[in-house]
């Protein structure tokens, strides 16, 4: 029996005994395991036996890591302070990038990144598919054309630089958590130095490894602004970009939409000249 192996088994006797709660996982897209989203409540006593087992993990498994060394076990996270009040509610984060600059630098990372996952993707659909030529041909005309929209995007970006308002946002990709919030009280018979007024805490369960909280019970707004704006910007199909005409241009969301169009009727090899022209313009 491995170190490991033998650390893991200690973690799961003392948690046996302890409240749990599995929550449903927020995000589908999320790799979750049977122990993940999981909460387990400890009392002292259950505390003060994984606190015991830390001390011997850090000398069995020779780590040095400012973490716990029973991280990748199982997360306790307020092992000196208890809570008396804790909520799990779902939650959500996306990438938001506003300044101009800022996204300028991006769009040429993000169409690269975005041009490998739509090739990787396409390799992918294509060894699942031997012997259906025309579906193979539908999968890679729809996968060049993808890029190609994207290449037309990302010249108009580089033209229009000065005339447009331009922002990432991952809104419509947000990804979901189940958020934690706990809230810690003192406890007279801890040392001095670790003793803490009452605070707001909070953090993310783990999709993975299960969480465990010191618990001692007590007796007794979505993103208006960015919504707006990827719901009236056009969308650069790539890179969570979007943009539109700022308030002092002269070209309107038409015409952008217009010269996007006639872009789009252009070759790959056409497109490709084009952002050498405007690659060259940045240099």
């Amino acid at each position: 029996m491995t170190n490991d192996t033998r650390i893991k088994q200690k973690v799961v006797e003392i948690l046996s005994g302890a409240k749990r709660i599995v929550y449903p996982p927020a995000d589908e897209r999320s790799n979750n395991t049977p122990d993940g989203n999981t909460l387990f409540l400890l009392t002292k006593d259950e505390r003060d036996a994984l606190i015991i087992l830390e001390k011997e993990a850090e000398i069995i498994l020779a780590t040095s890591e400012k973490k716990s060394a029973l991280w990748g076990f199982v997360r306790f996270i307020n092992p000196h302070v208890p809570a008396r009040l804790f909520s799990v509610k779902v939650e959500s984060k996306h990438t938001q990038i506003d300044d101009q600059e800022k996204v300028f630098k991006e769009i040429d990372t993000r169409l690269y990144f975005e041009r490998k996952r739509i090739l990787a993707a396409m390799h992918k659909a294509l060894d699942d598919i031997e012997d259906n030529d025309k579906l193979r041909a539908e999968i890679q005309a729809q996968a060049h054309q993808r890029i190609r929209a994207a290449q037309a995007h990302n010249i108009l970006l580089k033209k229009y630089k000065n005339a447009l308002k331009m922002r990432v946002s991952g809104l419509k990709k947000k990804r979901f958590y189940n958020e934690l919030t706990y809230y810690l009280y003192p406890v007279s018979d801890l040392p001095e130095a670790q003793k803490e007024s009452l605070k707001r805490r909070s953090g993310h369960l783990s999709i993975d490894t299960p969480t465990a909280i010191w618990y001692e019970p007590q007796e007794k707004r979505i993103h208006e602004s960015d919504q707006k704006f990827i719901e009236e910007a056009i969308d650069a199909q790539y890179g969570d970009i979007y943009y539109m005409p700022s308030p002092s241009a002269t070209i309107s969301k038409e015409a952008l939409q217009a010269e996007l169009d006639a872009l789009l009727k252009l070759s790959s090899e056409e497109l490709e000249e084009m952002q050498d022209a405007y690659r060259k313009k940045d240099i």
